[in-house]
């Protein structure tokens, strides 16, 4: 079964991260179905922040706050 139903996109990208990259939203939606708050968040200078899925340099998907890495796609637990 697919995630929330989803079972294809509308578009599908030729890499590996920009596919990751258009699939995170799609299971962001459902982390905060479950969690009830916005999904993932981090803590960088002291304060917390949204972080948002990008193709970052070498088409790797990272998770991102306002343009700047925060770290890659599989790697989130690790950082927080």
């Amino acid at each position: 079964m697919a995630a929330g139903g989803i079972t294809s996109l509308d578009h599908v990208p030729d890499a590996t991260g920009a596919l990751a990259v258009e699939m995170a939203p799609i299971l962001q939606d459902i982390v905060i179905d479950d969690l009830f708050r916005p999904w993932p968040q981090a803590t960088v200078g002291g304060r917390s922040v949204l972080l948002e899925p990008r193709v970052g340099v070498g088409g790797a998907a990272e998770w991102a706050e306002h343009g700047q890495r925060f770290c890659l796609v599989g790697t989130l637990r690790e950082h927080l």
